[in-house]
């Protein structure tokens, strides 16, 4: 096993958009999680010996006290070698950062952080309920940088309720001067459960038109690869080499373990997600000695697939023909549509969307 994601499913506030496993609690049912997620450690310990990349997801892991944050990352060193751990990364809002934290990241082994900064607007970060400011982006990054933090990634969305070409335009010139190595660039999705549904199944807001969605995406995309970022994946955007290798060895198919709250994983053929309740994820553990999980079939093919065409450069042909057996397209004859429509491309022996299909991909992953 290579990749181990830990999800931690607590935050400040819950954000307007977000539809991932995640809660407001108390202090004793945080440190009640740990312990639970102490027990689940132990049960995957010998697959934990090979591990290159870590990644600690939410929720928002950065909303833990200092206390708990020291107590997660001696967890994680009782089970992991950090020494053969090539990325370590955790997920932060910017105004969770402080100069103890940042030093307390530095010690428990993290030499990546990912932070959600969505937008500088702050009409728009009211919106969303977030609880940063542009001030507070600025003031994390000289934190972490002055805790010799070089590999710093933000979150930014486009497509926000009434955000404008030009909003968009003053997004990426302030990324920009962030001096920053990695950015993730993704279009608000509407998802079932958010106070955003809520709100849209009202009447209350309009989501944004598609052909300034596409317009957006097009302007996003052009400018940050003029700025030396590289394209690699549909939303990940890499400055230097600093791809997120974790998400990289998803992508890819690699296994990987999932420990917490509703997190996946995938190894030995097979799928499964752990509970998405913290009291019965808490309860069960506790019960039981194990989290309450679902477990389904790998579709290895499908899946293959659907990761690599997340890639820009898309899936090697050859590879999948060496690992299966068989000719992709004989697999998937209705991907031949999409070739002759423009939106794949074949290139160099691989497989990937062109430009245009990268604005219109969910029409071709609906094939699967």
């Amino acid at each position: 096993m290579e990749s181990l994601y830990i999800h931690i499913p607590f935050c400040h506030r819950i954000c307007t958009y977000c539809d991932f496993v995640k809660e407001v609690a108390h202090p004793d049912k945080q440190a009640a999680y740990l312990d639970a997620l102490a027990t689940e450690f132990a049960l995957y310990k010998d697959r934990l010996e090979g591990i290159k990349t870590i990644f600690i997801g939410g929720g928002t892991p950065s909303s833990l006290p200092l206390e708990q944050l020291q107590k997660l990352f001696t967890l994680i060193r009782s089970h992991v070698d950090l020494d053969k751990v090539i990325e370590f990364t955790i997920e932060c809002n910017p105004s969770d950062i402080t100069p103890a934290k940042a030093r307390c990241f530095k010690a428990g082994g993290i030499n990546r952080i990912s932070l959600g900064v969505q937008t500088f607007k702050a009409k728009q970060l009211a919106f969303l309920n977030r609880d940063h400011r542009e001030e507070d982006v600025v003031a994390a990054i000289d934190i972490l940088k002055a805790e010799c933090f070089a590999n710093i990634s933000v979150d930014m969305l486009f497509a926000l309720i009434d955000q404008t070409l030009a909003d968009v335009k003053e997004d990426l010139k302030k990324v920009l001067t962030l001096d920053i190595t990695h950015i993730s660039y993704y279009s608000l999705i509407l998802e079932s459960g958010t106070r955003l549904y809520t709100l849209y199944k009202k009447g209350e807001i309009a989501l944004t038109e598609e052909t300034l969605e596409t317009e957006m995406y097009e302007t996003v995309i052009e400018t940050l690869v003029q700025h030396g970022f590289e394209h690699y994946e549909v939303s990940n955007f890499a400055l230097d080499g600093n791809h997120c290798r974790h998400n990289l060895h998803i992508w890819k198919d690699g296994d990987y373990l999932g420990l917490g709250l509703g997190a996946h994983a995938k190894y030995d053929d097979r799928r499964s997600e752990n509970t998405g309740r913290v009291k019965t994820y808490i309860e069960s553990i506790n019960e039981t000695g194990k989290p309450e999980q679902i477990f389904y079939p790998y579709e290895d093919k499908r899946d293959y697939l659907l990761n690599g065409l997340r890639l820009i450069k898309g899936v090697d042909l050859s590879e999948y023909q060496a690992r299966f057996g068989t000719d992709l397209l004989q697999d998937y004859p209705a991907l031949k549509k999409y070739l002759e429509n423009n939106l794949l491309k074949m290139q160099a022996g691989r497989l990937a969307f062109t430009r245009r299909g990268l604005f219109l991909g969910n029409e071709v992953f609906q094939i699967f």
